[in-house]
């Protein structure tokens, strides 16, 4: 069964449409989600954390389609979600920033230090536990936002340029630490732009162009869909570039 499901999902802002209808399912797994900017990537995932309501559509979690505040409410206690760009107490640790945000997912008060201190351990924060969020390098920041969306093991997890800020050692820790996520039963949709992250641990791939997906399959066969003259240095790349090619000359 799927973890999450849209049919129909259209979102925007004001007069603007970002998305006119996207039609998604995610599994157990890393889904890659790929696309130029201004493709609707950042407003996708948060309509699917539930932070904004569709226009229209439908939009279902775990088999749960959600329409009652209740039923949205119950199901952001297994979302994990990053943005881009979040927001934070300078004045709070990395304990207690990742501890907020599991209250604010309604983790149960009673297992909530344990979790808290597994999600600082494996994006390798332990140490860093007690330090003022305002006092952690970027790099840090990053993984705090990490930490803070995988804490208590959410069944999803949306991650919109997770390794932004990261060096390489570092983003070769965190696809391991995605590969781990799949084997604690989790969903995850990763949103990034650094299509060597997408080759290395996604198995599936959406491509969003102009708020329509335009690529829904594995990543090998988007790789075959690539022209040998299409820019890019690996087949995936050239798939990718493909893809936005043809839809280009579509419009």
């Amino acid at each position: 069964m799927p973890v999450v499901e849209a049919e129909g999902l259209a979102q925007g802002y004001g007069a603007k449409e970002v998305i006119p209808e996207v039609t998604l399912s995610v599994s157990v797994g890393i889904t890659g989600l790929l696309g130029p900017n201004g493709a609707g990537k950042t407003t996708l995932l948060r309509t699917l954390a539930t932070v904004a309501p569709p226009r229209r559509g439908r939009l279902a979690f775990l088999g749960q389609e959600l329409r009652s505040e209740r039923e949205i409410r119950k199901a952001r206690r297994n979302i994990g979600f990053l943005p881009q760009d979040f927001g934070y107490f300078a004045s709070f640790t990395a304990y207690e920033f990742v501890n907020y945000c599991a209250w604010l997912r309604e983790v149960p008060r009673k297992v909530r230090p344990a979790a808290v201190s597994e999600a600082l351990e494996r994006v390798g924060l332990s140490s860093r536990a007690r330090t003022k969020m305002g006092a952690l390098s970027g790099g840090m920041l990053r993984r705090a936002g990490i930490a803070q969306a995988i804490v208590a093991g959410p069944r999803l997890v949306l991650l919109d340029e997770p390794t932004v800020g990261l060096d390489p050692e570092q983003r070769l820790d965190f696809r391991e630490l995605l590969k781990s996520l799949v084997e604690d039963d989790t969903a995850v949709l990763l949103s990034t732009h650094l299509v060597e992250d997408v080759a290395a641990v996604c198995g599936d791939l959406l491509v969003l162009s102009d708020g329509k997906i335009v690529f829904a399959g594995r990543a090998q066969a988007l790789e075959n869909m690539a022209n040998p003259d299409a820019k890019g240095d690996t087949p995936l790349e050239r798939g990718y570039m493909t893809v936005l090619k043809q839809v280009a000359h579509q419009a």
